[in-house]
């Protein structure tokens, strides 16, 4: 194809960008919204879930930026290092010593690689086609199921974490 974005590649386009900001916005909401309740971790897991906290607002803020493309091979890009942030979230879990601040990074894990799924999905989804199709059903069920992860995951850290950071530094 020459140089043009054909209307499929914009379509896939949108999606990741939903996809971001869908999974962005459910994981702050979630951080300003519920006050702090300290629960039984030491500073060390707070220390360690606080990182990932700032990794992970730091790699949301990477992907809404303006000047990225949105060609193929950034999509697969962004969805490869999403992928490895779940990896570090689930390593993360040996690090930790209090079984609620596991549970909930398990389930941000979860979360983080399913959205890494879908934006992959979107990636590799034929870009010849004539007109914009609608975003496949399975796509948007496993946006929704990211979103309803990662959100009372986030949540769960905050209470047990008061200074989770809200956004990258």
């Amino acid at each position: 194809m020459s140089g043009q974005e054909s209307p499929r590649t914009i379509g896939q386009r949108w999606v990741l960008i939903g996809a971001v900001i869908v999974v962005a916005a459910v994981a702050v909401a979630a951080l300003v919204l519920y006050g702090s309740q300290d629960q039984d971790a030491g500073r060390g897991d707070c220390a360690i879930v606080e990182q990932l906290a700032r990794e992970w607002a730091a790699e949301g803020q990477a992907a809404q930026d303006p000047d990225r493309t949105a060609d193929r091979a950034d999509l697969v890009a962004l969805a490869d290092r999403e992928s490895a942030t779940a990896g570090k979230i689930r390593a993360a879990q040996d690090s930790v010593s209090a079984k609620p601040v596991k549970a909930a990074l398990e389930q941000w894990a979860q979360g983080a690689q399913l959205s890494a799924k879908v934006q992959r999905d979107a990636a590799n989804e034929p870009s010849d086609q004539s007109a914009v199709a609608p975003t496949p059903a399975g796509q948007l069920a496993d946006m929704r199921r990211s979103a309803q992860l990662i959100g009372p995951a986030i949540d769960a850290l905050q209470k047990i974490c008061p200074n989770l950071p809200t956004s990258a530094p």
